[in-house]
């Protein structure tokens, strides 16, 4: 009798280790395109971006479509500390360009957080950012973890 129990709790062990998830994968982030732009809303709110003249006589600050989700292309923020942004096609970001622009790196989700890199990049210069991101309690909380540049002449 003593066997057969402890046969059935064995089985049930082993069903459950390999039934349910461990720890580290039940915390495996999944990350929607609603969380990606409260991110980059974050991002922008909480970052200073650098103005550019570019193709006008006024100061702008010039972003890259590049890893902005196209829904929130459309509602992009049309000012940012008072000057106008611009989002930049691919085709407008061509070799040799001589402006200042800015990107947001890949989306990398590590456990249970999400890490982002924010560049600053011009024809002589690469400067960045990356950031951690948590949701502690509904929210999104970030933490700056990398600062990097390098001149290129």
């Amino acid at each position: 009798m003593k066997i057969k129990c402890f046969l059935a709790q064995l089985v049930l062990m082993i069903f459950a280790l390999f039934y349910f998830p461990t720890s580290a994968e039940a915390q495996k982030l999944k990350l929607s395109e609603r969380d990606k732009i409260k991110i980059l809303k974050i991002l922008l709110s909480e970052r200073p971006f650098e103005p550019e003249n570019y193709r006008t006589e006024e100061n702008q600050i010039l972003f890259s479509k590049a890893n902005i989700p196209p829904s929130f292309q459309k509602s992009f923020p049309k000012k940012l500390d008072g000057y106008k942004t611009h989002l930049l096609s691919k085709k407008e970001i061509y070799p040799g360009f001589v402006f200042v622009y800015h990107t947001f790196g890949k989306f990398k989700v590590k456990g249970n957080s999400v890490l982002v890199d924010v560049y600053r990049r011009s024809k002589h210069s690469e400067y960045g950012a990356g950031y951690k991101f948590r949701k502690i309690k509904g929210r999104w909380k970030s933490k700056l973890i990398v600062l990097y540049g390098k001149d290129i002449d």
